[in-house]
């Protein structure tokens, strides 16, 4: 479910930006004798601090409501800190991509357009939701690439397991690995599409 906030939590704070755009505020930041990958940067940034304060507050309210999530009793610190490595760089995917898309688009319209047109799609191919046993064969390397079923496996070793074992160990490595790998190539490609749009006209 953290999977699933960040996602659509990413998806729709871009919307923030394009208001931005249409009341001429990124106009005038544009004016100014700053790298035009500085605003795409900033909206990204804040976009993954709310992500985490949000998925933050959603694992504590599940700890806390009755028959919630349950920790397995090698659950560590480290444990804790690594569940919310998998979800800052869920948030750092999804912010990068959605912050480049809010940038390029001239209207809330075509924003929510693009959101919807990915969001679900992402969401509904991922294992967040259902295992994989239950994705037909030919959906199944798809889903296990999908950035959310990375971010969520992750979790779930952890959460499940507490401690690692070495072949546990190496999944999460792969899965954070994975996660770093949709980071950049997002990130390169949202600044790309910063530098169009903001490019001095």
């Amino acid at each position: 479910m953290i999977a699933i906030v960040s996602l659509t939590t990413m998806s729709f704070m871009g919307v923030d930006t394009v208001l931005d755009r249409l009341s001429g505020y990124l106009d005038m930041l544009s004016t100014y004798p700053i790298p035009r990958t500085s605003i795409y940067l900033g909206a990204m940034t804040q976009n993954i601090v709310k992500a985490m304060a949000t998925a933050v507050a959603t694992f504590l309210l599940a700890l806390l409501i009755p028959n919630g999530l349950r920790l397995a009793q090698g659950f560590s610190l480290l444990g804790l800190l690594g569940v919310l490595l998998a979800f800052a760089l869920l948030s750092l995917v999804f912010s990068a991509l959605f912050s480049g898309i809010a940038l390029s688009v001239k209207s809330t319209d075509s924003f929510f357009a693009f959101v919807n047109f990915l969001t679900f799609p992402i969401m509904f191919t991922s294992t967040a939701l259902f295992p994989i046993t239950f994705f037909p064969a030919w959906m199944k390397p798809l889903a296990q690439a999908n950035p959310v079923s990375l971010a969520s496996e992750a979790a779930r070793l952890l959460v499940v397991n507490g401690a690692l074992s070495a072949t546990q160990l190496s999944s999460f490595t792969g899965d954070v690995a994975g996660l770093l790998l949709y980071g950049i190539a997002f990130g390169a490609l949202g600044i790309l599409m910063a530098k169009r749009a903001l490019r001095a006209k």
